[in-house]
């Protein structure tokens, strides 16, 4: 990897070491949480540090309405199902 500052290697060490927390048999689960949301801050940091942050979410209701996907409704498909027909019978 050509990205390994000082502070990005500290990053992947710690990464490493919450990763064993969690992965750990004896670890409660209120520790796993903790190790968790702390991981989750660490993987923003390392994209942020790599300058990819996450993507933002699309915001719908600005885009036009042609392009809004049309949902069916409850219990309904979005196509229409062709009925059998008999087959032909040869004489």
């Amino acid at each position: 990897m050509a990205f390994a500052t000082r502070e990005y290697k500290r990053l992947l060490k710690t990464e490493a070491m919450l990763m064993t927390d969690i992965e750990a048999k004896g670890t409660s689960p209120r520790d796993r949480a903790a190790c968790a949301r702390a991981l989750d801050t660490i993987l923003e940091r390392k994209r942020i540090m790599r300058m990819k942050p996450k993507p933002k979410d699309v915001d719908v209701s600005k885009l036009p309405h042609r392009a809004r996907v049309q949902r069916s409704t409850p219990g309904r498909p979005n196509f229409t199902i062709p009925k059998p027909t008999e087959p032909e019978r040869i004489s």
